[in-house]
Parts: structure tokens; sequence; C-alpha cells
């Protein structure tokens, strides 16, 4: 009777050699802003330079709350005005395209899930950060607050994006529904 082996040791030696597991994505060099600069200089796809350029914004902002966790406000404050402005460059560039965003929404998702993630990163720096350098951070969260608005109306055409016009009040009936 021959038994066959449950597994190849010449499938295995060479993931086992390498260090690397079949099917697994490594994380690449993380961003540095020198790099993303270039990219963005180079790239000619204007849904593409606005992915990167949401990128260069993200991480200005992680420099930012870097600062403002040092108790350089200063510096955090300049960051926090970079990372303003490179939101409101990728969102130049994709309404620059002319494309329909409900139609073809690359780029426009990304920048919406960038404002998105920035916005929560924002809230939680302003609850740490002391009164008097709060300003520049509330003063972030209402422009990105702002272009998110516009993000979302190009997204989605035709919806009423304000939040009072959804919400119901407390305590008031739905007569919408048959009783």
């Amino acid at each position: 009777m021959y038994l066959r082996p449950r597994f190849s040791l010449v499938v295995w030696l060479p993931v086992v050699l390498s260090g690397l597991a079949p099917g697994v994505v490594y994380p690449s060099h993380p961003d540095t802003e020198q790099d993303l600069l270039r990219r963005i200089e180079r790239e000619q796809n204007p849904v593409k330079r606005a992915k990167l350029q949401v990128r260069l914004g993200t991480l200005e902002l992680q420099q930012a709350v870097g600062f403002y966790r040092e108790n350089r406000p200063e510096e955090g404050s300049q960051r926090l005005e970079a990372f303003v402005n490179w939101m409101k460059r990728a969102w130049q560039t994709l309404e620059g395209t002319g494309r329909a965003a409900e139609v073809k929404p690359q780029g426009f998702r990304d920048l919406d899930i960038g404002l998105r993630e920035s916005a929560r990163v924002l809230t939680d720096l302003a609850h740490s950060v002391s009164y008097e350098d709060r300003a520049p951070v509330d003063r972030a969260v209402q422009e990105v607050d702002q272009l998110r608005t516009k993000v979302l109306a190009a997204l989605f055409p035709g919806g009423r994006l304000d939040a009072e016009s959804n919400a119901k009040k407390p305590f008031e009936k739905d007569t919408s529904l048959p009783h």
C-alpha cells in the first residue's frame, strides 16, 4: 500500500525560505511628502492625480496630529492648512475633468472617503487640543464638512443633503404611515 504525503516539501520550501506567505499583500514603504509631490507632478490622469492629492492631504493631517500631540500648535496649524488645501486641490482636479460624478464616480468616492475619515480624525483632535489652540482645528472641520457636502452633491445630484430635512423632530408624529 502506497501512502501519499499530506503536503509537498518542494512546494512549501521556497515559501518558508522566502518568509512570504502566498496570497498575502505586504505593505510597501510609507508615503513621503516628496515622493507624493513628484508623483502628482508627473501624473497625467486627473483621477489618479486627485487620488494622490488625497493621500498627500491625509499625510499632512497625520503630521498635524503629531505636532499637536507634541504640543507644537503653530506647526500643527500650518499642516492643517496644507491638508485642507490638498483636499481642495483634489476637488478642483476632479471638478475640472468635467466628468459626471454620478456616472463615473472614480476619484470622487476616494475623496469622499478621505474627507469622511479625516473628519473623524479632526473631531478627535478637537477634543484633545486645548481651547486656545482649537480655532484652526475647528476651521479645518468646517471646511472639510463644506467640501464633503460638495462632493456628495456631485455624487448624488438632486438629493437633499441637509440633515434637518431628513431628521424628524423629537416626539413628532409620523403622518406618512396609515394608522
